[in-house]
């Protein structure tokens, strides 16, 4: 008797951002920010990037501002070196974030501030998942699909 086979159904995340009310002037504000903020909040701006309509600089929201609002290019380098994929969870890339702001903060221990209106904004994600009304059945109907569906798509099924 042959077994039955599962088709698969792809889904898309839409996400919905909602600001957590915090925002930081300089490095050190920054730095006691991560440090409360909750893993969703560190989710957002790390692990969004990917789904940014286009290509920034640097690889997290941490490391962009560091960069174009601190104007700290070097803190931004090792901030953007920071690949969440290679770590276990979120607590360890928080982990890192901190570690990289405090050898910076030990060498340049007066960050300055930014201009006002250039504050880092503390947000999360609220996903919504649904389908998006494609089944596959096997590898040939998956190859059609994959050619047509949305890059949210992928990025819900990979990440």
């Amino acid at each position: 008797m042959a077994k039955r086979i599962e088709s698969f159904e792809f889904k898309q995340s839409v996400s919905i951002i909602k600001s957590t009310g915090k925002k930081a002037g300089n490095l050190g504000e920054l730095r006691k920010l991560i440090s409360q903020a909750g893993d969703e909040c560190i989710f957002h701006h790390v692990y969004q990037y990917f789904l940014k309509g286009h290509v920034l600089e640097y690889t997290n929201d941490f490391a962009q501002w560091a960069g174009e609002s601190l104007e700290e290019r070097a803190l931004a380098e090792r901030l953007s070196s920071i690949d969440p994929y290679t770590l276990k969870s979120v607590s360890e890339v928080r982990k890192e974030l901190l570690r990289k702001i405090d050898l910076f903060l030990a060498n340049f221990p007066e960050p300055r501030d930014v201009v006002n209106g250039n504050e880092f904004y503390f947000n999360e994600t609220v996903s919504l998942v649904f389908p998006v009304g494609v089944k596959t059945r096997n590898l040939a109907e998956f190859l059609v699909a994959i050619e047509h569906i949305d890059a949210g798509s992928i990025y819900y099924h990979f990440y």
